[in-house]
């Protein structure tokens, strides 16, 4: 009986000495999560992405973040949501130094540094085919919406190399404006003499908004102005040099011209992504017809100055991908042709 008691006491401590062992080690496992970041240095509040040098994409879904700028360093494997944000703040040799927001909490900000070759810079960002380029929010066509969700519906989209971009476009200039033939400035306004022998005068259409001359189009008789609202939001209206009756045009950009079929097409971005517009020139009575107008979602454009007609069913153009930081000077530009079935 006493050595049972004996063996009954050992186990029960044995069971005690486990327990304790076990609540330690989910203690410790609590700790550890909660202190994940513990090893990192508080960062500063950052607010939108205009307040630090450059942006971060994960090249993966998840994201090696090192405590130091070294590769030998304490790090946390850290899985990268859409709706994060990776704030630049530096460059560290091999690193950028940059600040991750725990839970998406400004006041929760930790510096960290991620290899260069695990991400994007904001410059660097690349369309492939996963981006899916044809894809579309919305297409008219001759003035009626199709309910179509891609390009593919109504021609035909892919990426080029720039070396056959370029050959195009150097073969083929085909920008509308010149500087010849300015109007006269008046102030904050513009006066155009016509053929008429009557002057008119072009004003800003708003108290807020700024005005810009553009050019004149000798193929269609017609001053372009740049106006630009207190949104910074532009849009360029064509004003005819023939009479006083003849309508404003309003373009999103300044249209290249393929005057061999009449057609103009211009290109602009808008918040989502690039809006691309084409028109038929009438020059016997001077008037536009739209033909297209068709938005894309996942990509923008540089301007239609680096659009280009290659054939009268067939557009290049230069674009990027829509995160892309286009305010640095060496930016990752693309190129695609644009093959519309009919137009």
């Amino acid at each position: 009986m006493k050595n049972l008691a004996i063996v009954l006491g050992i186990l029960t401590l044995t069971a005690c000495q486990q327990k304790s062992n076990q609540l330690d080690l989910e203690e410790t496992k609590e700790v550890t999560i909660s202190n994940t970041f513990d090893r990192f240095e508080s960062a500063r509040i950052v607010l939108k992405a205009s307040d630090v040098p450059f942006i971060v994409y994960s090249k993966n879904k998840t994201l090696k973040l090192y405590s130091k700028p070294n590769e030998n360093s304490k790090f946390i494997n850290q899985e990268i949501l859409p709706i994060d944000t990776l704030y630049g703040e530096t460059e560290v040799s091999n690193f950028y130094k940059i600040i991750y927001q725990i839970n998406q909490i400004p006041e929760q900000s930790k510096y960290a540094y991620v290899l260069k070759s695990d991400v994007y810079r904001d410059n660097e960002l690349e369309l492939t085919l996963e981006d899916n380029i044809d894809e579309l929010k919305f297409a008219q066509i001759d003035g009626n919406h199709i309910d179509a969700r891609s390009f593919n519906a109504i021609g035909t989209i892919k990426l080029i190399d720039k070396t056959e971009y370029n050959k195009v476009f150097q073969s083929k200039p085909q920008y509308l404006l010149s500087s010849n033939n300015r109007p006269l400035t008046n102030d904050d306004s513009y006066v155009l003499r016509l053929r008429n022998g009557n002057s008119k005068t072009i004003s800003k259409r708003s108290e807020n908004s700024k005005i810009e001359y553009e050019g004149y189009a000798k193929d269609m008789d017609r001053h372009f102005f740049k106006e630009t609202d207190d949104n910074q939001q532009m849009h360029y209206f064509a004003v005819s040099t023939i009479n006083e009756t003849i309508t404003d045009r309003t373009f999103n950009d300044v249209p290249v011209y393929l005057k061999s079929k009449y057609l103009l097409a211009s290109f602009a971005n808008n918040t989502i992504g690039s809006t691309l517009v084409i028109e038929r020139y009438n020059p016997q009575n001077y008037t536009f017809k739209e033909l297209v107008r068709i938005h894309f979602k996942n990509f923008k454009v540089s301007s239609s100055k680096r659009l280009i007609w290659e054939n009268e069913n067939t557009l290049l153009a230069e674009i990027h991908h829509p995160n892309t930081k286009t305010t640095s000077r060496n930016y990752k530009k693309q190129y695609i042709s644009l093959h519309f079935f009919e137009l």
